[in-house]
């Protein structure tokens, strides 16, 4: 508590420095996205708003929704104000707007827009390639924090269960986590006598690696995801990728026509689809030409910024 109560007055004394630092006569442009950066978000925009008169656009990147009740309350007593206060709110995707009370708004703009993908600098980005599908085995991989939230855990399961049918091969996990949650998810791979099979990578600064490493990649969150980067970067890396059902995770996979859509939690579908897309490898292959057209058309950087720009250039702000 005494961390947390620290942590907060911080933010408040850093919010007060940097906005009496800012041109007034132009809008601020808050963006929000996990713990902590949520708080510091909260707390710069309500700043900004109360005791500095300045108008706010909010930047909403993620809404967590396995945050422990403490943390919905005092997240919920900040909002109650912003909702007030807030000029403009823009969100990364419709699950995520839709998540929040409309009603709430005010006299305040919402908008989707969705986030921009990094283009990796690499030729192969933006070309139809042959990819050589003709393999004894495929790898699969799963990208991101040690979490409870991200479902590491439930992919290892349904890897297990069929670990030894038709052309499944090694599954790499990539990324790091705290002490506790890397002894979980290697006691769990012990248990299951995956040693031999499962590999941990660790960090890997250059993304593309991580693609260029594994066949297909898994995103089994068992959480509310606000958007779908690690699904988004893997078809632009023309790997196939099977996602759970959660939020904008769900939301971009079908805009872009991704099928390998799993029911959250539920490890005997995942298992299914880890064998399906193996066996229909050549057929996920194909369907990437397509939906990498639709990635860079819906989920451009050049086109986030324009949609921003005009937002902040509103003549309302």
């Amino acid at each position: 508590l005494s961390l947390g109560l620290c942590g907060l007055v911080y933010t408040t004394l850093n919010s007060f420095w940097h906005i009496s630092k800012l041109d007034g006569s132009k809008p601020i442009l808050v963006v929000m996205g996990g713990y902590p950066g949520a708080l510091h978000g909260r707390v710069f925009a309500w700043i900004a708003s109360a005791f500095k008169n300045r108008s706010v656009v909010m930047s909403i990147h993620n809404l967590r929704g396995d945050s422990p009740p403490w943390t919905k309350l005092r997240d919920g007593f900040i909002d109650r104000y912003l909702l007030k206060k807030v000029k403009s709110w823009i969100f990364v995707s419709q699950v995520t707007l839709d998540s929040i009370d409309g009603s709430d708004f005010g006299s305040a703009s919402s908008h989707v827009i969705y986030n921009g993908i990094c283009d990796f600098d690499n030729a192969l980005i933006g070309e139809d390639v042959s990819i050589s599908v003709k393999k004894d085995v495929y790898n699969f991989g799963l990208v991101g924090t040690f979490e409870n939230r991200k479902g590491f855990d439930l992919a290892i399961r349904a890897y297990s269960k069929v670990r030894t049918s038709g052309r499944i091969g090694m599954l790499k996990i990539f990324g790091e986590g705290s002490i506790k949650e890397t002894a979980v998810l290697h006691d769990l791979i012990k248990e299951l006598d995956l040693e031999n099979s499962v590999e941990f990578v660790g960090f890997v600064k250059d993304k593309a690696e991580i693609y260029e490493a594994v066949d297909v990649i898994v995103v089994p969150s068992r959480a509310f995801e606000s958007f779908g980067y690690v699904a988004l970067e893997s078809i632009q890396r023309n790997v196939p990728v099977i996602v759970s059902d959660h939020g904008g995770l769900k939301e971009v996979s079908e805009i872009i026509g991704n099928p390998n859509i799993f029911i959250s939690d539920d490890v005997e579908a995942l298992a299914r689809m880890l064998v399906s897309v193996t066996e229909n490898y050549h057929e996920n292959v194909a369907n990437l030409s397509v939906m990498r057209s639709k990635v860079r058309a819906r989920f451009n950087q050049k086109r986030m910024v324009r949609e921003y720009e005009a937002t902040l250039l509103d003549s309302d702000l």
